[in-house]
């Protein structure tokens, strides 16, 4: 399993979790998948 689909799986059970939309942790956790994803494709190997 990728880190990415654990991630996203988590992030999706965490969801599933509340019983109702909360604007900002939903903005918090796209924010926070944005930061993982930068980081996780900056920090491979660049491949043109």
């Amino acid at each position: 399993m990728s880190v990415s689909t654990a991630f996203w799986g988590l992030v999706s059970r965490e969801l599933q979790l509340l019983e109702m939309p909360q604007p900002p942790v939903e903005t918090a956790l796209v924010a926070l998948g944005g930061m993982f994803v930068d980081n996780y494709l900056s920090s491979r190997p660049l491949e043109d």
